[in-house]
C-alpha cells in the first residue's frame, strides 16, 4: 500500500467514483449527485488523499481545506474499493486528512454521513469523532484536531 496526498485529475476521480459507485451506503452515489460535475468540483476545490495498491486507487478521501473563518475542514467523500475494505485504509486516509488540516491551521474536521452507514460511523467514533448534529437522514460528525 502506498499513500499519497495528490491532486488527481477530474478523469481519475470520475473513473474511481464510477468503479465504486454501487458501494456507497445507502444508495449509489450517482443517484444523489451528477458524477462528472462532482468529480470536477473535487478536482478543482479539494485536497485528495489516496491509497494505491498495485498502482490502482484502492481508496480516496477528498477534503475541502478552505474555510479558514470557521477553521473547519470538511471531508466531502471517503470511499474504499470493497476489495480492500477492512485493511485500515479509511482510517489512515482520515488521519492523513486530519494532519494536513492541522498543518494548514484548521481546528476541526467535519463530515456528513448517512445514518445507515454504520461501518463509517463506528470507524470514526473509534478515532475520536463525535456526532455534532443530525439533519434528516444524516449525522454530521466532527473532531477537534
Amino acid at each position: 500500500m502506498q499513500y499519497k496526498t495528490i491532486a488527481l485529475t477530474k478523469d481519475e476521480i470520475l473513473t474511481f467514483l464510477k468503479k465504486v459507485d454501487n458501494q456507497f451506503i445507502p444508495m449509489p452515489l450517482s443517484e444523489s449527485v451528477d458524477l462528472p460535475k462532482y468529480a470536477t468540483k473535487l478536482a478543482n476545490l479539494s485536497t485528495q488523499f489516496v491509497c494505491y495498491i498495485n498502482d490502482e486507487i484502492a481508496g480516496m478521501t477528498a477534503c475541502y481545506l478552505n474555510n479558514l473563518k470557521t477553521k473547519k475542514a470538511f471531508i466531502s467523500v471517503t470511499v474504499i474499493d470493497s476489495r480492500h475494505k477492512g485493511k485500515g485504509i479509511g482510517k489512515t486516509l482520515t488521519k492523513l486528512c486530519e494532519a494536513e488540516a492541522k498543518n494548514q491551521g484548521f481546528s476541526f474536521v467535519e463530515f456528513e454521513v448517512n445514518k445507515s452507514n454504520n461501518p463509517s460511523i463506528q470507524m470514526h467514533l473509534t478515532i475520536g469523532y463525535t456526532v455534532d448534529r443530525e439533519e434528516g437522514e444524516s449525522f454530521y460528525m466532527i473532531k477537534k484536531i
